[in-house]
């Protein structure tokens, strides 16, 4: 067009008189858009209310991707239903099958299906299947693996890299390096670096700090305790296992 557009597909584009640069294809797609410049919408009903009045910078591709977005702006959207029920949203990026599909915030990143799923909050980070899946409230997270935070609701300012890290509910500023890192705890401000620390067992304690493969595995609610090594904390280690006790400083196993 001479407005620079280029549109294809049935209501595709239907009510733009002086957007220009903008590119849509597929039935639906930038149906809303009147005078907003430079967005690209491809897929049954991509960005289909949009209607900014001016330079969006919008990309969204797949079906009823951004279908809700009406006016926010420079996201990055892939994906069958990718953030199709953000309307306000901006900068956030969205790549798989049902990432960022809540009415989520500015600023988030998600890669995977279903990452970030029901996200509202802002400044989130998920990398990986179902990462950071049900985190709703939550912001300034970052879950790097498979099933990373899968299970966290409202914890805020968490770090998780490894498959399951971070799976149970957990609370605020926790930190989890490694596969099923903490993968069942509820607690705040705990660190666990390394495959199993602070393991499979429900786990309500806080401010453990904890580092070695399977260290801290038995904790179950104890506190303030710095265990350091392989196993450190479990059955075979001086003091045998730790699991409510508290303030406790464990190096390595007996072995």
């Amino acid at each position: 067009s001479a407005n620079g557009n280029s549109l294809f597909g049935s209501h595709c584009g239907d009510a733009i008189t002086t957007g220009a640069r903008n590119t849509a294809l597929g039935f639906g797609a930038l149906n809303s858009e009147v005078t907003g410049t430079r967005s690209t919408a491809v897929g049954y009903n991509a960005l289909a209310v949009q209607n900014l009045s001016a330079e969006s910078h919008n990309t969204s591709v797949g079906y009823n991707s951004s279908g809700a977005l009406v006016d926010g702006d420079h996201n990055t959207i892939m994906g069958y239903g990718a953030f199709d029920d953000c309307d306000d949203g901006g900068n956030n990026v969205a790549i798989g099958s049902g990432t960022l599909s809540a009415n989520c915030g500015d600023n988030n990143t998600a890669v995977g299906t279903s990452a970030l799923a029901v996200n509202t909050g802002a400044n989130q980070t998920a990398f990986g299947y179902q990462a950071g899946m049900r985190l709703t409230t939550g912001i300034n997270s970052t879950f790097i693996g498979s099933l990373c935070g899968d299970h966290t609701v409202d914890g805020d300012g968490c770090t998780a890299v490894g498959r399951s890290a971070l799976s149970g509910n957990c609370g605020d500023f926790n930190t989890a390096m490694g596969f099923d890192s903490n993968s069942l705890g509820t607690g705040v401000r705990n660190t666990a670096v390394g495959a199993f620390a602070m393991g499979e067992v429900a786990n309500s304690g806080g401010t453990n700090t904890v580092m070695g493969y399977a260290a801290g595995y038995n904790l179950t609610s104890g506190s303030n305790n710095l265990l350091l090594g392989n196993d450190a904390g479990r059955s075979s280690t001086p003091g045998g296992a730790i699991t409510t006790g508290s303030n406790t400083i464990t190096l390595g196993d007996n072995s």
